[in-house]
This record gives structure tokens, sequence and C-alpha cells, in this order.
């Protein structure tokens, strides 16, 4: 599914639905996944989950993506716990990071995208 490298991935909206799914089934593919959501308690028990039962490296932070700084905030903590993170799965495609993340307008505009989806 992945072509990269690093295999790690950002999943936005992991804590239920899709965004839940789609973690899972990067986890059991051997990517590393960063989880944001909402509620710590979701992410939480899916991350226990994801490190229980895959080789892989879950870790989550939680953003309410009405608070700019949250945002960021979620971003960097998972960065830094992941080095770098290598995909941004979308509803269409998965997008490289690096083609966003050097121009701010373009990535604040894909990764709040990914929370209110």
């Amino acid at each position: 599914m992945l072509e990269s490298k690093e295999k790690k991935a950002l999943i936005t909206g992991a804590g239920k639905g899709i965004g839940r799914s789609i973690a899972l089934a990067l986890a059991k593919e051997g990517v590393h996944v960063g989880l944001v959501a909402r509620s710590a308690a979701d992410l939480e028990q899916l991350a226990g989950s994801i490190s229980n039962d895959y080789p892989v490296k879950a870790v989550y932070a939680t953003a309410d993506v009405a608070i700019r700084s949250e945002v960021e905030k979620a971003y960097s903590s998972i960065k830094n716990h992941q080095s770098a993170i290598g995909w941004c799965p979308t509803t269409d495609r998965y997008q490289p990071v690096q083609e966003v993340e050097n121009d701010r307008l373009l990535y604040r505009r894909y990764f709040l995208l990914r929370f209110y989806s």
C-alpha cells in the first residue's frame, strides 16, 4: 500500500470510525502510526491495542482542531516521538508530508482538513 521506506504515518480522527480503521490497517502492514483525535481515552486504548497486536510504535496526541495551538502542539509531539512522519493518509490518496511541510499555508490546509474529516 505505501511506497515509503520510512513507513510512518500520521492519522487524524484516529479515535473512531474510518480514522481508527486506517490506523489499524496501517499498523497491520507494519507502519508506525501517530494518532490524533480529541478523546485521550480512545487514543490510549487504540495505541495500546496496536502496540500489543503489531510490531510497530503507536504514539498519540489529543487536539481540538478549532484551536490552532493544539493542532501545532499535537503535530510537534507526534513528530518528536516518530522522528520523520512519512505519510498523511487522506480519503483519496496518501500525501507525502515533505511536499506540504515547507509550504505553511498548504501544510495548514492539509493538516486541518485531516482533523475535520
